[in-house]
């Protein structure tokens, strides 16, 4: 008897602490994001000169200068230019996209490279004077150009986003702290590019300039450079002991393919995704985040599908007047102009008022694909953007199915 009950003691023990094992609450374990640097060189920059009713745009060497007293291009004309006065803007833009979106920029630093000198008008500012180098975001978005007009500058911020102090005279390398900047950029905001300009001006003269070396490529060592430290978003917790089963879905952009374009596109969850949308677009001005849809990244042309549902492990590939695209909801020209290109896609883009989308999925940080780097020639198909159509509102997803 006593056998048995030393035997029901132990089982119901080993029962109990099997119990308490799953019963009890798990403490989370969290995986440390790892902290990444990324060391950017400009992809657009251009410096205009404006001096005696002239603009001239430098491509060997970008040039700064000091900036008007009122430091809006909107209150600014020619008539307020002194014919002494040499102004210079340099507008640099660097891409972002590849720090992941809502990163923590822990620094970000741009680097210049100044020669300071005299240019040689009447009056020199004394020795031992201070210049001091502003950096201020772009409003909208800009290219480089040849023919750039002083009065059609892309518009700027009044508001100085950080600065550094020049000695007169003095050539050296310069770092200037934009961190602010670029945590609204990873975050989403619209990535115009900063304008670099002098402020205020040195004892009140304003013939003066400093050389940022520029894009040569035998000065490649001595280009404005970005250097972007940055923590990666943390991943999700996990607890343990307890492995849970998740069944829904998860949506990824597997390749890109052009003329014609073709995007392919899985499941890779354990559930059925439903009705989803997938956004196309060329060349935006910021990150594709969701539930924006391809013209409001900024893009002037795009496409759109509408998927009414994919299952568990299946994939499939659209592409432009397919069963799925929304002729209605795209801007697909035949052509592109010249120049290089950069395409970005997100699937599962759109889905409000839901903040994940049209598809609850078990990962929402990989349905973003891009950049796919592209080169176009001049084409006879090629349309100019304001020619189209305005898009329409995009259509809403409900439970099971699209809102038309």
């Amino acid at each position: 008897m006593k056998s048995w009950l030393r035997v029901i003691k132990w089982s119901g023990l080993l029962v109990t602490m099997a119990l308490w094992g799953f019963l009890s609450k798990p403490e989370p374990a969290k995986a440390q994001a790892p902290v990444f640097g990324a060391d950017l060189p400009p992809t657009q920059s251009m410096c205009v000169e404006h001096v005696n009713g002239v603009t001239s745009v430098f491509d060997d060497a970008i040039k700064v200068g000091n900036l008007p007293a009122a430091n809006a291009l909107n209150q600014y004309t020619f008539t307020d230019i002194l014919s002494d006065t040499v102004y210079y803007r340099t507008y640099l833009r660097f891409n972002v996209s590849r720090i992941p979106y809502q990163s923590t920029v822990l620094q970000a630093r741009l680097l210049l490279n100044v020669e300071r000198f005299d240019y040689g008008y009447s009056v020199t500012p004394a020795p031992g004077s201070t210049l001091e180098c502003g950096v201020y975001p772009v409003a909208e978005p800009w290219q480089p150009t040849s023919t750039a007009r002083w009065d059609e500058l892309p518009q700027i911020l009044t508001d100085t986003v950080a600065h550094t102090t020049f000695a007169f005279g003095q050539t050296g390398s310069y770092t200037v702290d934009v961190t602010s900047l670029v945590q609204i950029w990873v975050d989403g905001a619209p990535n115009y590019g900063m304008m670099v300009g002098m402020h205020p001006d040195p004892d009140d003269v304003g013939d003066f300039t400093a050389v940022i070396y520029g894009p040569a490529e035998a000065a490649d060592i001595l280009r404005p450079r970005l250097v972007v430290t940055y923590q990666e978003p943390p991943t999700k917790t996990v607890y343990l002991p307890l492995v849970s089963y998740d069944g829904r879905p998860d949506l990824v952009i597997t390749d890109i393919q052009l003329d014609p374009l073709q995007v392919s596109i899985a499941n890779q969850g354990r559930g059925e995704a439903g009705a989803f949308w997938l956004d196309v677009g060329v060349d935006p001005q910021h990150l594709p985040v969701v539930n924006q849809v391809w013209h409001e990244w900024g893009s002037a042309y795009g496409a759109a599908w509408q998927v009414p549902a994919l299952g568990s492990g299946e994939s499939i590939v659209l592409t432009v007047g397919d069963a799925w695209y929304n002729a209605g909801q795209s801007r697909w020209p035949e052509g592109f102009n010249a120049g290089e290109h950069q395409l970005w896609a997100y699937v599962d883009s759109w889905g409000l008022p839901y903040p994940w989308g049209g598809v609850d999925e078990t990962r929402e940080d990989n349905n973003r694909y891009g950049p796919l780097l592209f080169t176009a020639e001049a084409t006879s198909g090629f349309i100019a953007p304001q020619h189209f159509a305005p898009i329409p509102p995009r259509p809403q997803l409900i439970e099971g199915g699209m809102r038309r």
